[in-house]
């Protein structure tokens, strides 16, 4: 392989990027045409790197790979199989009416969802291949590029007091959204850039760039912030402490500038907060959690009565439609919760085999850490999986195709750094 291969990337290395970053203008690939198309753009990037010459990705390990293969098989069991059919699908029927027998609730949700798995897993597979072959400034230097574009164009929408997402005609919220629908998944998106941005400074070897990276850091928090998102900020939070401690660690950040940054960050957003008026979304914090809480008692009733094969990836809309409370007047799409979610619809066995899974692979990256690889990209790997994990465990954003997309693609590079064979002796 060439230097300039190795350094620069290849073509489809590129692309990867390239479609990973621009999925928000899609309205963070929310809508079926937008992760639809996203899906063939990755199945195309996977067919093309199967016929290109490079390295394997070795940073997923045997024990990975067998997982994702038992949930692959569990989703297709229940995307496409008939028997053993399930009982709320008959009982929906009513009337005599002829309905397909089906594993799952709703088996063209079950396929939808399966597809972006797929190409969450594609994204991350690519990005290992990539990382074990090129150093990551470059990809970390463009998410945060274009995730500062985002942020800029969220802060411009609110200081002209315009209300739309895009060509939208109306946002949902009273909140910076940016392109995507959701201000929670906005703010998960910017989280993620920030992040990649500390980490990336820890590469930097110029002032400017430092300067550079700091900049679209405080555009990328102001974005955060406007976009008044209370998991979106508790999960950035965690995530920067992780990151700050492993780099320390690492020896990349002074033990005095993390100090410094833990004692001054809190009183910074406080400050923040109060000017942005996320202030009084955190007064109606109770009043929402008991509407979230109602959700998840409507997962969790729906994982009790299926707890081992689950009701079908994709079915939870249905699902709160059949055990939805009285309490509860707007329907739901998604229940808020991650693990919840995940119980419902794919059983308790494979909830907990995929989080064990997330969690395995997150252990991966912080033993690269340990072991004193001199690279930022495990340590960052690891902030981003704790991120997701904070704002997953209370909200859907992690959920949306554009954010799980950047994590998957944040994920693989940290995995692909951490199996590297020969240490590295600088930061890269």
């Amino acid at each position: 392989m060439t230097r300039r291969t190795t350094v620069r990337g290849t073509a489809a290395d590129r692309a990867l990027i390239a479609l990973v970053l621009l999925a928000p203008l899609a309205f963070g690939a929310a809508p079926s045409w937008g992760w639809a198309t996203l899906a063939v753009g990755v199945a195309a990037l996977l067919l093309a790197n199967a016929v290109q010459p490079g390295p394997p990705a070795t940073a997923l390990p045997v024990w990975a790979l067998a997982g994702a293969a038992a949930l692959a098989v569990l989703a297709l069991w229940q995307a496409f199989a008939a028997w053993p059919a399930h009982p709320l699908r008959l009982d929906a029927a009513g009337g005599g009416v002829a309905v397909e027998p089906a594993a799952a609730l709703d088996p063209d949700a079950a396929r939808a969802a399966l597809v972006r798995l797929a190409s969450y897993a594609g994204v991350a597979w690519l990005a290992a291949r990539c990382a074990a072959a090129r150093s990551t400034r470059p990809v970390l230097a463009a998410i945060v590029a274009a995730a500062a574009l985002y942020a800029a164009y969220a802060l411009a929408v609110r200081a002209a007091g315009l209300d739309g997402v895009l060509w939208l005609g109306r946002s949902a919220y009273d909140a910076a959204s940016g392109p995507f629908i959701s201000r929670g998944a906005f703010a998960a998106f910017c989280g993620l850039a920030m992040l990649a941005a500390v980490a990336r400074v820890a590469g930097a070897r110029t002032p400017w760039r430092r300067w550079a990276l700091a900049a679209a850091w405080l555009l990328l928090a102001a974005a955060l912030l406007a976009s008044r998102s209370r998991a979106g900020l508790a999960a950035a939070l965690a995530g920067h402490a992780v990151l700050l401690v492993l780099l320390v660690r690492q020896g990349a950040l002074p033990r005095r500038a993390a100090v410094a940054a833990a004692v001054l960050l809190p009183g910074a957003v406080a400050l923040a907060a109060l000017a942005t008026g996320l202030d009084s979304r955190m007064l109606a914090a109770p009043e929402d959690l008991a509407q979230r809480v109602a959700i998840w008692r409507v997962a969790l009733a729906a994982a009790a009565d299926r707890p081992w094969l689950g009701h079908g990836l994709g079915s939870f809309p249905d699902l709160f439609d059949l055990y939805r409370p009285d309490a509860v007047g707007r329907p739901a799409r998604t229940a808020h919760s991650g693990p919840l979610e995940w119980a419902a619809e794919a059983g308790l066995p494979a909830a907990l085999a995929w989080h064990a899974l997330l969690a395995g692979l997150a252990l991966r990256c912080l033993r690269a850490v340990r072991l004193g690889r001199r690279d930022p990209a495990p340590a960052l790997a690891a902030a981003v999986m704790t991120l997701v994990a904070v704002q997953g465990a209370i909200d859907f954003a992690p959920q949306v195709p554009a954010v799980a997309l950047l994590a998957a693609l944040l994920l693989g590079l940290g995995l692909g750094r951490s199996s590297r064979r020969r240490p590295d002796q600088r930061f890269q």
